[in-house]
């Protein structure tokens, strides 16, 4: 069966990425570096698409030096930018202790807003999603949901409101997880939103109605 017109326009993006044919951007991060398209990656995030087009080193060198972010995190974005997906399995060659699904979607989705790339973030929440409706990994879980209150705008609920039903679900489990409580500890935003969520649903239980409003829950289940 012959490929789909978007299947072809995929496989054509992959191929020039794995072979930098026509390359006229070279990203760097960690020591490993991506030869890439300003006409793939540009249009796709503002800040890249700003350093390209501004009057600064970068649009005249070609190189852009990323030197704050995770190397595996930002091939999971370039990744993206050719293919509109990425692998959430842990890198054995790069990651010296694997990290959980749950994690990487975080970084992923925190450095999708950190470079702009709105889809991304869809994806990552996505990814996130189904995991947590196949499985429970506590350690990675707090993991995540701490960075995403760190690395995120408060404003930014996406991530945070996918997570609050599932911190009431294994609530039993968490307040007993000192990982979890130095993270209220520390985090004031995350610990108010812990507690409006557990008051919402003592309220909701009180008024004789489900817990929790009708979309989180309908997330957690």
């Amino acid at each position: 069966m012959s490929n789909t017109p978007e299947k072809e326009l995929i496989k054509s993006l992959v191929s020039i990425k794995e072979t930098s044919k026509y390359h006229d951007l070279i990203i760097r991060c960690g020591g490993r570096e991506w030869k890439s398209h300003r006409a793939i990656v540009c249009p796709r995030s503002k800040f890249f698409e700003k350093a390209c087009d501004g009057n600064f080193r970068e649009s005249m060198t070609g190189e852009i030096v990323l030197t704050e972010d995770d190397p595996d995190t930002v091939d999971r974005m370039v990744d993206y930018l050719y293919r509109l997906d990425y692998e959430d399995e842990p890198s054995i060659q790069y990651f010296e202790s694997p990290e959980g699904p749950l994690l990487i979607n975080a970084r992923v989705y925190a450095i999708a807003d950190k470079y702009d790339i709105s889809t991304l973030k869809t994806v990552a929440v996505q990814k996130t999603t189904k995991f947590l409706k196949m499985s429970w990994d506590e350690e990675n879980f707090i993991a995540a949901f701490g960075l995403v209150w760190n690395a995120t705008p408060i404003q930014d609920r996406s991530l945070r409101e996918l997570y609050l039903p599932f911190i009431l679900r294994y609530s039993h489990s968490l307040y007993k997880n000192e990982a979890f409580l130095e993270l209220l500890r520390v985090n004031g935003d995350l610990a108010v939103d812990v507690l409006v969520a557990l008051l919402g649903e003592k309220q909701t239980q009180g008024n004789g109605l489900r817990p929790c409003n009708t979309s989180l829950e309908a997330i957690a289940n």
